[in-house]
């Protein structure tokens, strides 16, 4: 797990000191614009923005486990690219193992972690402190939720076949947001209502860097999973929308 922290830390960094406005703008672009068909999932709960990812991926904003990763534990049925895929997300942790320097990177203390089987592969939900600022006020700002996802091969051997790094953006109780650097997912429970039960929504796109511009590459595409292994909700693509700039909305 060191490792997948490390490498995740760097990919916020990374992002920080290149392209974070431009993925910022992206994703507001796209909460505000991408229309999911009939009566799915929209993405109307959702509130972020170009200035909250920044802010949030530079830790001034307060993120809690109890809204960003707890809402998401247990078991989850769904299909997942036309492949039936189980979801099983555990309780979180605090890994205090984890609470000292590795190489170069700061940890912070009291780190807590999720982990996740996701069907085809396996990762780690990770909302650390790297700047330590609020190690003496838990209330403080300064958490930043970081991912990774490790691929497995598809003949059911262990082999790792991709892995990747993610940031994440807590955008409310039961929301997530993951960027990968290639990719982009927003997440989100959504408590049972109108004689349905509660559902597990992820809604995304790929997205590439032309320049100091993220731009949405492909149809963006949808899976939603329930707690009913005998109900799946079929998996989407929607037609991708000439995303315009946040900015001029």
């Amino acid at each position: 797990m060191v490792r997948a922290l490390e490498l995740s830390e760097a990919f916020r960094q990374q992002m920080l000191s290149s392209n974070v406005d431009a993925v910022g703008e992206l994703l507001e672009a796209f909460r505000l614009q991408a229309a999911t068909p009939g009566d799915r999932p929209g993405l109307r709960r959702f509130n972020v923005t170009q200035d909250a990812f920044r802010q949030q991926l530079g830790g001034k904003q307060c993120v809690t486990a109890e809204d960003a990763f707890v809402p998401f534990a247990g078991l989850w049925y769904g299909i997942w690219d036309q492949k039936l895929v189980d979801h099983d997300w555990s309780p979180v942790f605090t890994a205090t193992e984890l609470a000292k320097p590795a190489g170069e990177l700061s940890l912070g203390e009291g780190i807590e972690a999720q982990y996740a089987w996701i069907g085809d592969g396996f990762g780690w939900n990770l909302l650390v402190d790297p700047n330590q600022q609020a190690a003496s006020d838990p209330s403080a700002p300064g958490r930043v939720v970081l991912g990774y996802v490790y691929m497995v091969a598809l003949d059911g051997s262990p082999t790792i076949r991709r892995e990747f790094p993610l940031v994440g953006f807590a955008d409310g109780p039961g929301r997530i947001i993951w960027v990968t650097p290639s990719t982009f997912f927003f997440e989100e429970v959504l408590d049972a209502e109108g004689g349905r039960d509660q559902r597990y929504a992820i809604t995304g796109s790929g997205y590439q860097m032309q320049g100091s511009i993220a731009v949405p590459v492909g149809e963006p595409f949808q899976a939603v999973y329930t707690r009913d292994e005998g109900d799946r909700p079929a998996w989407v693509r929607f037609p991708q929308i000439e995303l315009a700039a946040a900015s001029a909305k």
